[in-house]
């Protein structure tokens, strides 16, 4: 069938208003080489860009999120144009930390930026937040992402959000790798520290984990529920986002850490995570996709549309 107009969308049965679709991806580090021989410029890595180009290309989104998204501004005389790559002709790109930064590329004009550092006391590496609001033809929507450092503390993560979220007003669509497990997920604490043990001592693991599934519980119990917001995948979709094969065969540790939250102005028609193999290629993350149309005021529900709607 033919793709939707990226103007229009293609208008289905949920709620006559047009279906749309949000990709968020943690791309590990730009998809950069390590830095050689001394340099500090970094050579991208060909074959995980071409992987990920080709993936973009088929899921065809209207948006497309992407933490470590590294020079994504300029920083040490090096820039990557994300846009460009992925061909969009509407982005939002900030730094956090020296090269480190999140992207949001859309289809759709930016009408509105917002973003934030969140500077670490004592710690070698801060982390942002960034939003951007979209105008569609239908109407305006947020879109927002923040990569949070794995050892920052839930009950700081908790301030993050508070401080952070109340500046979107209106839908919105909250993506990304957030670096915690959902409680939802039931996660097996001890099992998965005995996957951290292949790369951390048990007692290191042990922490590491405890932070996930809190950072968790914070999320998913209080953010959610203080900010409206709730888990768009459903329970059938909510597989594992990390390791892909790049990073390791063994998935003992596997874990959804990466999500697409959806206030009550957002419809969610479907959400998955995309197990691709270019994904097995390209980043150590799956990506995470949801399907969505802004909602009919006074009616946030969900629909269940086809996939077929958007071709």
């Amino acid at each position: 069938m033919t793709p939707p107009d990226p103007e229009t969308g293609s208008a289905g049965p949920g709620n006559g208003r047009p279906l749309r679709r949000l990709v968020a991806w943690n791309i590990l580090e730009g998809m950069f080489q390590p830095p050689a021989g001394g340099s500090v410029r970094r050579a991208p890595d060909e074959s995980r860009r071409r992987a990920a180009v080709a993936l973009v290309t088929r899921l065809d989104p209207d948006i497309l999120v992407l933490n470590e998204a590294l020079y994504c501004e300029e920083a040490s005389g090096q820039r990557e144009d994300y846009a460009a790559l992925f061909g969009f002709p509407h982005a939002a790109s900030r730094l956090y930390d020296g090269s480190w930064g999140n992207a949001i590329l859309s289809r759709h004009p930016i009408a509105d930026t917002v973003s934030t550092i969140i500077h670490r006391a004592g710690a070698n590496q801060n982390r942002g937040m960034l939003a951007v609001r979209l105008g569609f033809p239908e109407g305006e929507a947020w879109i927002a992402t923040y990569h949070p450092h794995p050892q920052r503390r839930p009950r700081k993560r908790l301030e993050d959000y508070a401080e952070f979220l109340p500046l979107l007003p209106g839908p919105l669509l909250f993506a990304g790798d957030m670096n915690a497990i959902s409680p939802e997920d039931a996660p097996d604490a001890a099992a998965l520290a005995r996957g951290f043990e292949r790369f951390r001592a048990p007692d290191v693991a042990r922490r590491e984990v405890e932070r996930f599934v809190e950072a968790g519980r914070v999320l998913f119990r209080d953010v959610a529920a203080r900010f409206g917001l709730r888990d768009a995948m459903p329970a059938a979709e909510r597989g594992y986002t990390i390791p892909t094969p790049m990073l390791s065969t063994d998935v003992s540790g596997a874990m959804r850490i990466d999500f697409i939250l959806a206030n009550g102005g957002i419809a969610v028609d479907k959400a998955w995570v995309v197990r691709e193999p270019e994904a097995d290629v390209a980043s150590d993350h799956y990506p995470v996709a949801a399907d969505f149309r802004l909602a009919m005021p006074g009616a946030p529900g969900v629909s269940g549309a086809a996939e077929e709607e958007r071709r």
